[in-house]
């Protein structure tokens, strides 16, 4: 959906769909909600129909997700790197948190 929505407005759809994934990644009617939040953000079902069919926007994402996996190593997610170093430690807000804090205090 988020490539359907053209650069200008690729984030701000990437932003709604992680924030509804809850209300849509795991209905059986997912095609048509997120059908009426690409309405809703102005991809027209006919472009957003016309989008998910279209091989070259599936390549896209496929080489994105293969160079992600081989040049960063990121097999799973969360994935998190700062200043181009792998995160290790358990996700969570604290101690993401004091390593910025850390690295920030560096300078």
């Amino acid at each position: 959906m988020a490539r359907c929505a053209g650069e200008d407005r690729f984030y701000k759809f990437l932003h709604i769909l992680f924030s509804q994934q809850s209300n849509w990644a795991f209905q059986r009617s997912f095609q048509q909600i997120l059908t009426n939040i690409g309405q809703l953000g102005g991809v027209s079902p006919e472009e957003y129909a016309r989008c998910i069919s279209d091989t070259d926007v599936t390549n896209i994402i496929l080489a994105n997700r293969r160079d992600a996996e081989l040049e960063l190593k990121i097999n799973a997610t969360p994935a998190i790197y700062i200043n181009g170093k792998r995160f290790e430690n358990h996700y969570n807000y604290e101690l993401l948190s004091q390593k910025i804090n850390e690295l920030l205090d560096k300078g």
